[in-house]
């Protein structure tokens, strides 16, 4: 019942104000209720009020109407717009977590793949900012988004969410590279203090798309300034970081593997600055 009011105001405030244009303050008009917006939205499916199952199974159509006015209002809501609110954009970045996190199958039964694509490309961008707490966020969101596509490998190719991934893979055939790559120069390249956390989505993409992460391991090997000493140990690291590695994501195997991305990180970062 709370979820059925809560979607019922949003769709509400949505239809009220996705057409408008003008704005005298438009933080206080229109972004600051878009961030009290998103974390209404984060709260409510992931506050463990209700079982979502029992929309599905009653035809209850207040859950998909609820996220379909939020996705309504930030495809009119331009990234580069909300990324100048830190609050906004965290808010964002937290609620696509959430949706990602127990509703990818809603979001790929629903929407088009441009609008699933969307939502990823902005898990990307928020990776690639500044804001440590946003990266980390949208880094757990991407893992959520790989390890549903993987668990998607293994099924019925008839399966329609499973269709619906390949739909997103032909539209944008670099993405699952494109989020390695980012991943990897974060752990290399920065001091971050979610190795541990950045290391969930890296094993996640490279068991959802394993050509992408031998994509980015030639290019390290191939096109780095350094010498075949150096190209030699690095080639032995990344054999290392793979040892022993399963193809699943139980909590052991992922333990595992951040083992070995740290060790990775020690043995590459110097190798790559020589």
């Amino acid at each position: 019942l709370l979820l059925q009011y809560t979607s019922r105001m949003c769709c509400a405030y949505v239809k009220k104000v996705a057409g408008l244009t003008q704005f005298s303050d438009k933080y206080e008009e229109k972004y600051r209720p878009l961030g009290l917006l998103f974390e209404m939205l984060h709260h409510a499916l992931n506050g463990k009020y209700v079982n979502f199952g029992v929309f599905e199974l009653y035809k209850d159509p207040c859950l998909r109407r609820l996220v379909d006015a939020s996705i309504v209002y930030i495809s009119k809501s331009p990234y580069t717009e909300i990324k100048v609110y830190p609050k906004v954009h965290q808010g964002l970045c937290t609620y696509i977590e959430a949706l990602f996190n127990n509703h990818l199958d809603l979001l790929m039964r629903t929407y088009n793949p441009n609008a699933i694509l969307e939502l990823l490309g902005m898990t990307l961008r928020g990776l690639e900012g500044l804001d440590e707490h946003v990266a980390a966020v949208c880094s757990s969101a991407i893992d959520h988004f790989a390890a549903y596509v993987f668990d998607k490998s293994r099924a019925d190719p008839k399966d329609p969410c499973a269709q619906k991934i390949k739909q997103c893979v032909a539209l944008n055939p670099n993405i699952f590279y494109k989020l390695l790559d980012s991943l990897f120069r974060i752990v290399l390249l920065t001091e971050s203090g979610s190795q541990w956390a950045l290391s969930k989505p890296i094993l996640s993409l490279m068991l959802a798309d394993g050509a992408s992460f031998e994509k980015l391991q030639r290019w390290y090997l191939e096109t780095q300034s350094i010498s075949q000493e150096a190209q030699a140990e690095l080639m032995k690291a990344f054999q290392l970081l793979t040892h022993e590695i399963r193809p699943n994501l139980e909590q052991g195997n992922r333990d595992r593997f951040s083992q070995h991305l740290n060790v990775f990180r020690t043995t590459a970062l110097p190798l790559l600055k020589r």
